[in-house]
């Protein structure tokens, strides 16, 4: 990355919403590459609100960075424009702060990977633009907005031997269950009967097991866990203890989230975890899985 690529990602804070008129201004500078037209509502509204430091600091960023024009396809929408195109009640679009994006010869998912790594935190892959704006809580998808994923960083990936995995996934498990251990990347016997808590503190919270949790696999525990599973598309604890078992087995899954929110990463993950340790390949964390994992 050029450092004047890098200067121009760290300017602002990325919420300067400014109203323009578009036969006015319509021909205005907002960024170096980037005039107020591009952003106009379809519907011909003379209005046009924009998030200039986000145009400036983000999306200036990426044309410079693929060195290809960006075509805005959907900057502001006024709410007529917004209901009419089936639009969220809440979009970011109302507020002239989310743009759908197109690069020729750029995919989708090639532009949701850099404007990840330069800090958008509003991110929404579709099948033939990308979707960005400047919310200020993490909201990444892959699927069009139907699950969230953690990241679109292919480099997360399955890694038994993994230290720092386990360290990652040692602190998260005291978070969770309020059990102290040590958090030295080492699998041992303490991490071992930590893993048990995380099921059982997950059981309890999301069916009311009344589970004693103390990292040992009886069959109390193994009654509670039934015939549980979690999947892509669930919010829940368990899911939290799938991510948090995966990191205590050197796997990464992405993240942790508290209750956890079963997406794409989670569920390449899954698999990975599956197809090393002869389980179905399924991508769904079923009982035969949580056990292998805690065992």
């Amino acid at each position: 990355m050029q450092q004047e690529e890098k200067d121009l990602i760290l300017r602002g804070d990325c919420m300067s919403v400014q109203t323009f008129s578009l036969k006015v201004q319509g021909n205005l500078n907002v960024s170096d590459s980037f005039i107020v037209h591009e952003f106009r509502c379809k519907d011909g509204n003379d209005k046009v609100l924009i998030d200039v430091d986000f145009v400036k600091a983000k999306l200036q960023a990426i044309r410079n960075h693929f060195g290809k024009a960006v075509v805005v396809s959907s900057g502001y929408r006024t709410d007529a424009y917004n209901k009419r195109v089936g639009g969220a009640d809440n979009s970011f679009h109302k507020k002239g702060r989310a743009f759908d994006i197109q690069i020729n010869g750029v995919t989708p998912m090639q532009v949701a990977k850099y404007a990840e790594s330069i800090g958008v935190l509003g991110i929404i892959v579709y099948p033939s633009f990308t979707h960005i704006d400047s919310r200020t809580n993490k909201y990444f998808s892959k699927d069009a907005g139907k699950s969230s994923c953690i990241t679109f960083d292919n480099s997360v990936s399955a890694s038994d031997d993994s230290k720092e995995n386990i360290m990652e996934g040692q602190r998260h498990s005291i978070k969770f269950t309020g059990n102290e251990i040590k958090t030295d990347g080492i699998r041992g016997n303490e991490t071992s009967m930590q893993a048990v808590r995380v099921l059982q503190v997950a059981l309890n919270l999301d069916y009311k097991s009344n589970l004693i949790v103390d990292g040992i696999i009886g069959s109390a525990t193994k009654n509670a866990l039934g015939k549980h599973f979690v999947k892509r598309g669930e919010t829940q604890y368990m899911v939290t203890a799938c991510e948090i078992l995966l990191l205590l087995r050197g796997y990464n899954p992405g993240g942790v989230e508290t209750p956890g929110k079963f997406g794409k990463c989670l569920e390449e993950c899954v698999k990975q975890y599956q197809n090393k340790n002869s389980l179905q390949s399924n991508g769904i964390c079923a009982v035969d899985m949580f056990l292998s994992l805690i065992n």
